[in-house]
């Protein structure tokens, strides 16, 4: 029996050394890996505030922009009833620049980006729309309308911007008849 007794207490100082051995470098390993995690966690933190601080600035300048008192618009495109609607020629022109076409083929982009905004009011979704022209300007479908304002010169894209957005305004509200006002 003492001999059982010897080769069991053997067995166990064995087993608890490679034990140390096996769990020492996983120890170590779990203790970095928990400090990398611990100072990943703290950037992320860190680069949440500073992404608020951006949408906070892209959304006062994106307000500013649209609703810039000095942009001069053409009223025969525009009656500035309330709310603003296309005249009979703001729609052409629309389509004489092809946005309706742009805009047809692409309305899920130009609805996702004004429903990022939540809009609660129509007033909201008339800013929106506008600024989905802004955010959306660089995708490779605004092709036609770079094209027309280079050849244009005189023509304004804040002018063109504030037009396409009531056309998308339209549009938008006919599919979301729960906002009232």
């Amino acid at each position: 029996m003492e001999n059982v007794d010897k080769t069991i207490g053997i067995i166990k100082r064995v087993g608890n050394f490679c034990s140390n051995l096996l769990l020492g470098d996983t120890k170590e390993i779990i203790i970095r890996t928990d400090e990398r995690v611990s100072n990943l966690n703290e950037k992320m933190g860190n680069l949440n505030k500073t992404l608020d601080n951006v949408k906070h600035n892209v959304q006062a300048v994106s307000n500013f922009l649209i609703n810039n008192p000095e942009m001069d618009f053409d009223g025969s495109l525009i009656k500035t009833y309330s709310p603003a609607q296309l005249t009979e020629l703001g729609e052409k022109y629309l389509e004489n620049i092809k946005f309706v076409e742009v805009f047809n083929s692409n309305k899920n982009d130009f609805f996702e980006s004004i429903d990022v905004e939540n809009p609660k009011t129509k007033y909201d979704v008339e800013n929106a729309s506008i600024k989905s022209v802004h955010i959306l300007f660089h995708k490779e479908y605004f092709e036609p309308i770079k094209k027309f304002l280079y050849n244009k010169p005189t023509e304004k894209f804040q002018t063109i911007a504030h037009i396409a957005g009531i056309h998308i305004r339209d549009k938008y509200l006919e599919k979301h008849p729960e906002i009232k006002e």
